[in-house]
């Protein structure tokens, strides 16, 4: 895959923000893997951490599930996504709702997707799954 470029990074990290404000709480293994997310995406430290506190005043995130530029990346968002969302243990009605119109929003077939939700029900411990975005910033 080729670089992924600054719009992908900035869409990657604020969409992933995006989902976990759906259970209008934060778990600290969220705050842990947004932290590495974002560090990994080249962003501040104290970017992350700031962006992660004020998650719930920042009206200016919106609410429209992210669009990349490729579907590899939008492939790989969605699993992070499943991997934060269940690093709580519970993956949420909404957002499995969020995470499927991403999926709808980047032209995903809606069977990927469900077989993703079921295949990632059977991990035993999310928080312990490697992410995706590494393996595309390794590659």
């Amino acid at each position: 895959m080729a670089p992924i470029n600054q719009l992908d990074k900035s869409n990657y990290f604020k969409g992933l923000l995006l989902l976990i404000r759906k259970n209008k709480s934060i778990q600290q293994s969220e705050k842990q893997l947004m932290k590495h997310i974002g560090i990994t995406l080249g962003f501040d430290k104290v970017f992350c951490e700031e962006a992660i506190k004020n998650l719930f005043i920042n009206e200016y995130l919106g609410n429209e599930p992210p669009t990349f530029s490729n579907p590899e990346l939008a492939k790989a968002f969605i699993l992070d996504g499943i991997t934060i969302a269940r690093s709580d243990f519970i993956l949420s009605d909404d957002e499995k709702s969020w995470l499927y119109s991403t999926a709808v929003s980047n032209n995903i077939e809606p069977h990927w997707i469900r077989e993703k939700f079921n295949t990632e029900e059977d991990s035993s411990d999310p928080a312990n799954k490697p992410l995706e975005i590494d393996r595309l910033i390794i590659e």
